[in-house]
């Protein structure tokens, strides 16, 4: 039990609904703004529950249900939904995974009530559950390979979970290495290799041709969640953990880079969860405390949260609408869900954003007990801060002055005060109404 209680923190289950968290995020988190020019809503049944979601080439946006045991189907060009439920309703609903199968017009999902894969027929209505032979498994994350192959992670049972093509359900044991196995994140990049994240053991894997390999990133990556795969083949994770971190690696020099997302100085962490790439090459993730769904360009180091206009549906949540997942459409569009407001939002990236940040030098170094300047510009009303994108704890940042209106400027000093020698990223970052624009920067320690 102590296993799967482990699990469920780390997966945002638990953690994710603290009345203590909640009071933090209001009082030192929360954007004033009520509205945004960038995210569209549209509500549910404000105690539905929505989860789990994705879009499918028409456009139409598939999402679970929790507390009705249904699948839903929005159409957002009138807003009309409609509602599937379960033929097992007395089993309930919890789905994390759900992709669709265009070719075949099915919505797959996981179900870890009823430890199933479903399956839902778009023309026929018709459900056709998957029981997965070992119990309790926690079917989680799904993803669709280029044959058909529906895959998805067993994070209590510690395998991966394969329906092929021809409807066989198969299990795949994931190497143990000594530790806690409790796969989550998964997807499947463009050579069909399977990738999973181990939260509870800092690990990554990924299992091709009926091999597995595991890559144990201890110290170096926290708490992997999300996991994405770039047209460069670089692995990006998501940690859920303290601060709110997204990490990409190379999986051929080994190398990591850690960037931080903005986050209140009382909570610590903005908890990014899933996370996504676009043809663009942009990253998107959502934020469980950030409460928005963020966009980040490798190429630029820019970093844009849209921040979603918040909510208080339940008392014990506070002031967050529970965005636990996300997607991305066919043509880069994000969609999320929010659990506790019963909303189905998106956002309109398209929309140009007014505020912007920009930075003197996009590489700087700083030597031992001294310091550096760096000469920023903001806009509109702002309010500066900077994170560091990993645990350190021997910079310190200075604005003068923080915050201004209007475009001005001001003058970052990074204090050494014995950080340890080697290469960091730092966040930049301008907070203004519905939008946090930031600008990451690499500061090297010598």
């Amino acid at each position: 039990m102590l296993v799967k209680e482990r699990i469920a923190i780390v997966i945002g289950i638990i953690v994710v609904i603290l009345l203590a968290g909640s009071i933090f995020y209001y009082f030192s988190v929360a954007p004033s703004s009520q509205s945004s020019p960038f995210v569209i809503e549209f509500p549910t049944n404000p105690t539905a529950y929505p989860n789990a979601i994705a879009v499918d080439n028409n456009g139409r946006v598939w999402f679970s249900m929790w507390n009705e045991t249904a699948l839903g189907v929005l159409y957002p060009s009138n807003g009309t939904i409609k509602t599937f439920p379960l033929p097992e309703q007395s089993k309930g609903l919890q789905t994390w995974g759900i992709a669709v199968d265009n070719s075949k017009g099915l919505v797959w999902f996981t179900d870890a009530d009823s430890n199933a894969v479903w399956s839902f027929n778009i023309s026929t209505s018709k459900f056709l559950e998957y029981s997965i032979p070992t119990s309790d498994s926690f079917p989680y994350q799904l993803a669709i390979d280029h044959y058909g192959n529906v895959w998805f992670s067993e994070s209590f049972a510690g395998m991966l979970g394969e329906i092929t093509s021809l409807g066989v359900l198969k299990e795949y044991p994931i190497p143990q290495n000594g530790s806690n196995v409790d796969p989550t994140g998964l997807t499947v990049d463009n050579n069909d290799t399977v990738w999973f994240t181990e939260p509870n053991s800092n690990m990554i894997g990924s299992f091709r041709s009926g091999a597995f390999t595991i890559l144990n990133m201890t110290g170096l990556i926290y708490s992997p969640v999300g996991i994405a795969v770039d047209n460069q083949g670089n692995i990006w994770v998501t940690q859920h953990t303290i601060p709110g971190l997204i990490a990409e690696f190379n999986p051929f020099t080994h190398s990591i880079k850690s960037i931080s997302t903005s986050y209140s100085p009382l909570f610590g962490t903005s908890l990014p969860y899933f996370i996504y790439t676009d043809s663009q090459g942009n990253l998107w993730f959502n934020e469980h405390y950030g409460n928005a769904i963020a966009r980040f360009n490798p190429s630029t180091g820019s970093l844009t949260e849209f921040h979603v206009p918040l909510k208080r549906p339940m008392p014990q949540t506070g002031n967050i609408s529970g965005i636990l997942t996300m997607t991305l459409s066919s043509n880069g569009t994000p969609w999320f869900t929010e659990l506790f407001a019963g909303n189905i939002g998106m956002i309109n990236a398209s929309r140009p954003v007014s505020q912007k940040i920009t930075v003197g030098n996009s590489q700087i170094s700083v030597s031992s007990e001294s310091s550096t300047m760096l000469s920023i510009q903001g806009s509109a009303h702002s309010s500066l801060a900077a994170y560091v994108g990993n645990f350190t704890s021997g910079l310190t940042f200075i604005f003068s002055p923080n915050n201004g209106s209007g475009n001005f400027s001001s003058t970052l000093t990074i204090q050494n005060n014995g950080a340890k020698a080697g290469v960091y990223f730092v966040t930049v970052s301008d907070a203004t109404g519905p939008v946090t624009v930031s600008q990451v920067i690499k500061v090297t320690v010598t």
